[in-house]
């Protein structure tokens, strides 16, 4: 699992952060060396959870090398996506499923864990014609080799904000009332960003990033209290961008709370 935070800030650009932590299924061991985030062309960015959430998601005893979020950022590329996705998405669809059937058909895959959903996959893209932002969730099942690929698609006039994978203790924060996590419901950003959830004109991108930092952070440290036992979110993260005359923009790797002031 990981933990995905999507922020708006001024001038209609958006922050993505995930966490970078890989569990062995078997062993319940991790690795913090995960990349989550993926460009999938000037305005579009993926980034997976679940089972395959990384370059080399772990099965069993042995690392596999597949990547969800690889497999469907060069399907989005193929289609060209830089105003509105929704037309292309039929053929991306088409295209994932069968690199993701051809992949569970291999020597590698025929071990891969067969699950309902094994993973999602979300794609952040900017529509540089409509001036806004279109979230689109894949999600994958795996029936005897055989892969199954839906997909949703919303869209954003104003604000975009999303905590996706893991986001008990923000949504906790943001609405609970459990005492475990009294101590961190004063925070700054807990206040600006959870709980007001402020229009992104008065959030500024350092705001969104510290923001995205600390989120990642406390979740990782605190998942337990809500969870036992479950330490599948690092502290660490990887940081991109997307804003309207730029596009896609990685910000910061390995990063983490501790790092920044706050």
């Amino acid at each position: 699992m990981t933990l995905g935070v999507i922020i708006q800030y001024c001038n209609n650009g958006l922050l993505i952060a995930a966490d970078k932590r890989s569990t062995q299924l078997s062993t319940g061991s991790f690795q913090d060396d995960c990349t989550k985030i993926h460009p999938a062309g000037k305005f579009s960015v993926v980034v997976s959870i679940g089972t395959t959430l990384s370059v080399t998601p772990v099965v069993g005893q042995d690392f596999v090398d597949f990547s969800a979020s690889e497999l469907l950022s060069a399907a989005i590329k193929k289609e060209g996506a830089n105003g509105d996705i929704r037309p292309k998405l039929e053929r991306v669809g088409r295209s994932f499923k069968r690199s993701c059937t051809d992949f569970f058909e291999s020597e590698s895959g025929k071990n891969f864990p067969i699950g309902l959903p094994i993973f999602k996959s979300r794609v952040v893209h900017y529509n540089s014609l409509a001036k806004i932002y279109q979230m689109v969730t894949f999600v994958v099942d795996h029936y005897q080799q055989k892969a199954d690929v839906k997909y949703s698609v919303s869209e954003n006039q104003s604000d975009v904000t999303d905590y996706f994978g893991r986001p008990e203790v923000l949504l906790e924060l943001q609405k609970g009332s459990n005492p475990a996590l009294d101590s961190w419901r004063d925070n700054q950003y807990v206040l600006k960003i959870l709980r007001n959830e402020l229009v992104a004109q008065h959030v500024t991108r350092d705001d969104a990033e510290k923001a995205a930092l600390y989120f990642i952070w406390l979740t990782s440290k605190n998942l337990h209290l809500l969870l036992p036992n479950d330490n599948t979110v690092s502290e660490t993260c990887d940081i991109a961008i997307i804003e309207p005359k730029k596009g896609f923009q990685l910000l910061k790797t390995n990063a983490r709370h501790n790092d920044v002031a706050v």
